[in-house]
This record gives C-alpha cells, sequence and structure tokens, in this order.
C-alpha cells in the first residue's frame, strides 16, 4: 500500500509521499520513507492513505540505507481509537510484548520495560540488560536468540504525570516472570 504523511519541518508545512509499508501489527505501522525528506517534525503528523483516509499517527523515523530510504513509525488509528474509548470510560488499556508468537508480558500504556534479567536451563542468570530510555525489540530477539535463555525475568517501571504535567518515572515497579517454551 502507498501511503503518505505531513508535518512540518523547519516550520514549513511538508508532505511525504510515496511511503510503503514495510509491516503492520495492532500496535505499529512501519513504512519505508523515500529520500530525500527531512524527517525532523513529522512526529504527531497524519498518515494517510491513497484515498486520504487517516491510517496512523507518524511517531517515528530512523536512517536505513540498506534499503534506499528511512524506516518511518506510526500508531495505527484502530489502536489510538481504543486509548481515547479506555480513557473517556476510565479504563487502561494495554498490549502485548510478543516474541515468536509467544506473548511475553502485558503492558500498560503508562508503562515500560526498565530492566530484563536472563536465565538458563538451571536457573542460574546468564545476563542483566538494562532498558535506559526505550526498549528495543530487535535487541530483545537478537538476545533471545543469541543467548537460549529459559526464564526471564522482566521489571516493568511506570511513568506519571506530576501535578505540573511533566512526564516523571516512578520508583513503582512490578516483576514478571515469564518461562520460555522455544
Amino acid at each position: 500500500d502507498l501511503l503518505a504523511s505531513h508535518g512540518f519541518v523547519k516550520e514549513q508545512a511538508t508532505h511525504v509521499p510515496n511511503r510503503y509499508m514495510m509491516s503492520l501489527s495492532n500496535l505499529s505501522i512501519r513504512t519505508m520513507m523515500p529520500y530525500p525528506y527531512e524527517r525532523n517534525g513529522m512526529c504527531g503528523g497524519p498518515l494517510v492513505n491513497e484515498k486520504n483516509e487517516l491510517v496512523g499517527i507518524h511517531v517515528g523515523s530512523t536512517a536505513n540505507t540498506i534499503h534506499g530510504g528511512d524506516v518511518g513509525f506510526a500508531t495505527p488509528v484502530s489502536y489510538l481509537k481504543l486509548l481515547v474509548q479506555a480513557y473517556q470510560q476510565g479504563r487502561s488499556v494495554t498490549y502485548p510484548i510478543m516474541f515468536q508468537g509467544q506473548k511475553i508480558v502485558d503492558l500498560a500504556l503508562e508503562e515500560y520495560i526498565s530492566q530484563i534479567r536472563f536465565f538458563d536451563r538451571k536457573g542460574q542468570e546468564i545476563m542483566k540488560s538494562q532498558v535506559e530510555n526505550k526498549f528495543s525489540y530487535s535487541k530483545f530477539t537478537a538476545l533471545m536468540e543469541h543467548l537460549s535463555p529459559r526464564k526471564l525475568e522482566i521489571t516493568i517501571s511506570r511513568a506519571e504525570l506530576n501535578e505540573l504535567g511533566c512526564l516523571t518515572y516512578s520508583s513503582s515497579t512490578r516483576k514478571v516472570v515469564h518461562e520460555v517454551n522455544f
């Protein structure tokens, strides 16, 4: 599918046509953005299909010289609708972290993975990985494939808004232990 996005780059309205969909999940749309478009300023802008229908909101991109363009990420409108409905009803929405078709853990929108500990068959810790600012699914996948752990201990932290409306990181955490069956 051909998609396009809109945003403001250097205070100028910008239109990026010919974004090709690479993958689609309930939580994310991954697209290829052709060069030579400037990426800064596209976040928060609409991602539309050929009929000019909103399909997602652009949330980020990264340089990718291998495929001849930049990889762009968007949150699908279907997921955003669920978030709005949950907010209006005072509910929380969760999303699964999956690996090879297995659900590892459900995270609420305000939660993030702050640490993962990997254990072998004997219960010995193989590695501890701190997550500094953003959970990298590709790094997680590489570690899972390289280490072949039998058990994970995932520390999940919570982000909160303070009285000024600024995002803060809470000291409240929860731990999830997951037995790996691959």
